[in-house]
């Protein structure tokens, strides 16, 4: 229960730091099933209790491209999160803010991911222009959309994602 409530305060701090619109609704008891988190303007999908729609995503890791797959985080927490784009204003403050506070997340099992809808290329732009510093977790393209829609996060007026965050479980 320490652990749950740990992640769920950092998640509290680090999206404030990026957006203070940040709706928190968490069931610390839900298990093997996403907690979502998403900001008032998102309508989700994945629902608290419900199993986390699986993806397999591209995505920048230490300046490398690879897939990504939630079945590689089995076992841990897996905090997602999905930013609007890159190279915006808001977003590197928000990517920041969860960078800084990784090594308290992984102290409590907790990795994290951040998926947009722009293209593999565009994340290793931007994370190799500096405007990020060092990005110690994965940038993640949805370039299909298929995974944002899953988790209803699309805009499908503007087709980006809105920001959500959603607290996946160990199982």
């Amino acid at each position: 229960m320490k652990a749950i409530t740990a992640i769920i305060a950092l998640f509290l701090v680090v999206a404030c730091l990026g957006e203070k619109k940040a709706v928190a609704a968490a069931n610390p008891h839900a298990g093997g099933h996403a907690m979502a988190m998403p900001t008032a303007s998102a309508a989700a999908s994945a629902e608290i209790g419900s199993p986390a729609p699986l993806f397999t995503l591209d995505g920048v890791v230490n300046q490398e491209m690879k897939k990504i797959s939630l079945h590689d985080y089995k076992g841990k927490w897996v905090v997602l999160f999905f930013y609007p784009g890159d190279f915006t204003f808001v977003c590197p403050t928000e990517i920041k803010g969860f960078n800084k506070a990784l090594a308290e997340f992984k102290k409590v099992n907790a990795e994290v991911l951040a998926v947009s809808v722009d293209s593999v290329f565009s994340h290793l732009a931007w994370i190799t222009s500096g405007a990020l510093d060092r990005l110690d977790y994965p940038l993640l393209s949805d370039f299909s959309k298929q995974t944002a829609r899953a988790y209803g996060v699309l805009n499908e007026e503007n087709s980006t994602a809105r920001r959500g965050l959603f607290i996946i479980d160990p199982n």
